[in-house]
């Protein structure tokens, strides 16, 4: 990432499967999980935490792009009451 050539190592398949922002977003969060101070390292659980987020993210897209706002992600927009 120093030099910046991120997008030069991934694979193809990569790029299908998700938008520049979350690659970068994975790539930052990865670089600092490589941090050798532990201090300014996130834990696991932060880490899990913030994938969550992404994969999250992404599934309401999923859902305003198909119209389905049936999920089971935000029970207070399903109909399952």
């Amino acid at each position: 990432m120093k030099e910046n050539r991120l997008f030069d190592v991934l694979d193809a398949q990569v790029f299908k499967e998700a938008k520049e922002e979350e690659i970068v977003t994975i790539a930052m969060l990865a670089k600092r999980r490589l941090n050798l101070n532990g201090r300014k390292r996130p834990t696991m659980k932060e880490v899990a935490f913030e994938l969550g987020g992404i994969r999250a993210q992404k599934c309401e897209d999923i859902d305003l792009v198909s119209g389905n706002f049936e999920t089971d992600a935000n029970p207070l927009l399903s109909n399952k009451w």
